[in-house]
């Protein structure tokens, strides 16, 4: 029997033109949907669901979103790539109809390149809704291709549109990928008067009355840095309020696994490493999902409601007088969910310098990884508080990583060979209801792969940790001589041996910290991880986690370098040993500084 040939749907579309959301829900798949110019480098593929894909499999390929086909950044090099390399494709525009007029400059440049391509008019319930009324027949026969209105979230029509597609793709004129020339910046001047001219001639707007735009408040001098910090209050005290009776009950069910197993299993030394070394080790991040996926899904809500492109405007023109080029905000919001994908999207920053500088400071954004470091020491800092102070805290981790990122890139914009001088770009999308169950799904996964991710890492290091704090006698093992000969190191902290051992070992990820200091403390006592914490003392009597000590970790972790997997990142991406070697210890010696200084002042 023959396998049926394989058809190719190449999506292309401007960010926020709902390209991405489209093509998730056409495949099935879920993806992240990032609202900001250059943040998906990385084309998506996957399979078209409708009711002949046995007969007449067909591919769809989501390619980064561009706002021209002329390359000046990496997005728009891979989007042109995917074009030249699938041949025979159906090209499939997608416009976002309440910007009709600024992405419908994109099907100029196709039709230059001998492409004309199937037009779907994402939003289209966004833009009825503005009253602003688009005479399709006029733009089709303008146009000279079929033109297809959707509402990307509507399950209805999404599999309407998937069946047609189906059948388009078989009957659509092909692409011949070699005939395609390079469009000069005449031709570029060009397709945006003629977009202007099309969308005018093809758009009634039927409302007689001036709807009041909320961007007039949300983008205000005043009112809207205020409503964003407000937001971002709200929202950490969500994740640490929320997730607090989630955590106790996580951490009573670790302790009683421990039990259990100690119970059930002969006594021996692999009931040992698994109840003093696997269980706490895991059992030190697992504590912490909560708050992780809650995270995670405050800022899908965010980013899907368009509002965070907003925190992104107010935020540029504070930030690029300290030296940082707006068109580096999306990879340093990236940042702050993990800093490799983040540093992989500065390919899509043209300038050597900007790129070079955006990705020396990544580092330094509040990455998921040290979330658990923060939820511990936070809440930590919440017992002995309230949770709103914890709540503050978070907010001013977040806004004291940005403003050292700031500063330091202005000192590296000064000791770095200036270059050419580019622009920055960055569209606000419309403010729309969120895609409430594709963010939860999009949350879950995010914490599930953070979990794979930091899930060997721990169990090794778990095994590791119990063996140096078991040997060569639990009365003075390898750890406890290791963190004592480095004590004065740890002394001027505030903290001692047992801290000091996990700080070691969080240089090869950070989220190891928590886990490390889980089967430390573990080791001596059988009660549950936070009481235990909460009770632990230095020799002089005085509590180990004390606010003073606590801001110290909080800095040290904000600014060292501990990620393995960044370092080899930033040498793949300058192509040199020297950067990543030079930010190991600048941040290390920079974050240890800040530490001491802070516990100094505050004890």
């Amino acid at each position: 029997m023959e396998t049926a040939p394989t058809s190719q749907i190449i999506l292309i579309g401007a960010p926020n033109s709902g390209k991405t959301t489209l093509f998730n829900n056409l495949t099935k798949l879920r993806y992240k949907t990032v609202n900001y110019p250059g943040s998906t480098v990385e084309s998506a593929i996957g399979s078209l669901k409708y009711s002949d894909q046995k007969k007449h499999p067909i591919t769809i390929t989501d390619t980064p979103g561009i706002i021209s086909l002329v390359p000046q950044s990496d997005d728009e090099e891979v989007t042109l790539k995917v074009i030249q390399d699938f041949k025979d494709a159906t090209i499939v525009l997608v416009i976002n109809s309440t910007q009709l007029q600024r992405q419908l400059a994109l099907f100029k440049q196709l039709a230059y390149m001998q492409i004309i391509p199937l037009v779907i008019l994402s939003m289209y319930d966004i833009s009825q809704s503005e009253q602003t009324k688009i005479n399709q027949a006029s733009l089709s026969a303008i146009l000279g291709t079929k033109i297809y209105p959707i509402n990307g979230t509507n399950k209805t029509q999404v599999q309407a549109l998937a069946e047609t597609l189906g059948v388009a793709s078989q009957s659509h004129p092909k692409t011949d990928t070699k005939k395609m020339p390079i469009l000069n910046e005449a031709e570029i001047e060009s397709t945006i008067r003629w977009a202007e001219e099309i969308s005018k001639s093809v758009t009634t707007n039927s409302s007689h009355s001036k709807k009041y735009d909320p961007d007039k408040i949300l983008l205000h001098s005043i009112f809207g840095p205020i409503l964003f910090c407000s937001i971002l209050l709200a929202s950490f005290w969500i994740i640490f309020s929320v997730a607090t009776p989630i955590m106790d009950q996580i951490d009573a069910l670790i302790v009683k696994t421990q039990m259990t197993i100690s119970a059930i299993s002969s006594p021996g030394i692999i009931t040992q490493i698994i109840t003093n070394g696997v269980v706490p080790s895991i059992g030190g991040i697992l504590i912490f999902v909560p708050q992780i996926m809650l995270l995670f899904l405050l800022i899908g809500l965010l980013e899907s409601s368009g509002y965070l492109a907003r925190g992104a405007a107010l935020l540029d023109r504070p930030l690029s007088k300290m030296g940082l080029n707006g068109r580096s905000f999306a990879p340093l919001l990236s940042g702050f969910v993990c800093a490799i994908p983040a540093i992989l999207s500065t390919r899509t920053i043209s300038n050597k310098k900007e790129r070079l500088i955006t990705q020396l400071v990544i580092p330094l954004m509040s990455c998921s990884a040290r979330l658990p470091v923060y939820g511990l020491l936070l809440t930590l800092l919440a017992i002995r508080q309230s949770p709103l102070w914890a709540s503050v805290g978070m907010i001013g981790i977040y806004a004291t990583s940005i403003i050292i990122s700031a500063l330091i890139a202005k000192f590296l914009d000064k000791v770095i060979p200036s270059t050419e001088n580019t622009g920055f770009y960055i569209e606000l999308p419309k403010l729309q209801k969120p895609d409430w169950k594709g963010i939860l799904v999009q949350s879950m996964h995010q914490t599930m792969q953070f979990i794979k991710k930091a899930g060997p890492i721990i169990f090794i290091v778990g095994i590791a940790l119990w063996a140096l704090s078991e040997y060569p006698n639990p009365a003075h093992p390898y750890a406890e001589f290791l963190g004592k000969w480095l004590n004065p190191i740890w002394h001027p902290m505030g903290i001692d041996w047992r801290i000091g051992v996990a700080l070691i070992l969080s240089f090869a990820a950070r989220e190891v910290f928590v886990s490390a200091v889980a089967v430390i403390f573990a080791v001596e006592s059988g009660a549950s991880m936070m009481s235990t914490l909460q009770n632990a003392a230095l020799p002089d009597g005085s509590p180990l986690f004390s606010p003073a000590s606590m801001i110290g970790l909080i800095l040290f972790f904000m600014v060292s370098m501990q990620c393995m997997s960044t370092l080899a990142v930033i040498k793949q991406e300058t192509g040199k040993w020297k950067w990543p070697i030079l930010i190991t210890i600048a941040y290390t010696l920079l974050g240890y500084g800040l530490a001491v200084a802070a516990y100094q002042f505050l004890k």
